[in-house]
């Protein structure tokens, strides 16, 4: 039954966008969007080993947490991709306070292959010039080159202004667009 329901999830988010009950409205959110808002929705559960498992994927949809948030969240369907590797585009935002964690999903639709054709990269720093990369949850400073998604989770972000950069490691076949969604205790988003 997981599969209905998540495809239930994604149908109610898309409308949620459409109808710009969050910042704008989106004629068409890509299902990048869609897919990183669903990711991002997802409740870590205490029986995995690690933050994404390889079985049953990110951990539980919470849809409350895109529809109906008790902090500030934000979109970005970036149809302007990358044409070229080694190309990036940056984001900043002020944290205000650090009860809250600081939550960055990155997603994209690659182009067709027997495995990645395009590489997109996570890199967050923050105020003090700690740097967080997608999927490095144990703090290897490791690249993540095999998933078209990425995620960063700083339970405690310091306060102040933090970069989000996300940097074309490889491009192969070009246009490449992206999907971000990012929540957290934060002002002052430049995206």
């Amino acid at each position: 039954m997981a599969t209905p329901l998540v495809a239930g999830c994604a149908a109610l988010v898309r409308q949620f966008l459409r109808r710009g009950q969050q910042q704008r409205p989106m004629s068409k959110p890509s299902a990048a969007l869609l897919k990183a808002a669903l990711i991002h929705s997802a409740i870590h559960c205490p029986d995995y080993l690690s933050i994404v498992n390889g079985n049953r994927g990110w951990g539980k949809v919470q849809l409350d947490r895109i529809i109906q948030p008790t902090y500030r969240i934000e979109f970005l369907d970036q149809a302007n991709g990358f044409t070229n590797s080694g190309q990036s585009h940056q984001y900043s935002l002020n944290i205000t306070d650090n009860s809250m964690p600081l939550r960055i999903s990155l997603v994209y639709t690659d182009h067709p292959g027997e495995s990645l054709v395009n590489n997109l990269n996570l890199l967050v720093s923050s105020p003090q010039n700690s740097y967080y990369l997608g999927n490095d949850f144990n703090r290897q400073n490791r690249e993540d080159r095999v998933n078209n998604v990425e995620n960063c989770i700083i339970n405690f972000p310091e306060a102040g202004r933090w970069i989000i950069k996300i940097i074309a490691g490889v491009i192969k076949e070009a246009p490449q667009d992206y999907a971000l969604v990012i929540s957290g205790n934060f002002a002052d988003f430049d995206g």
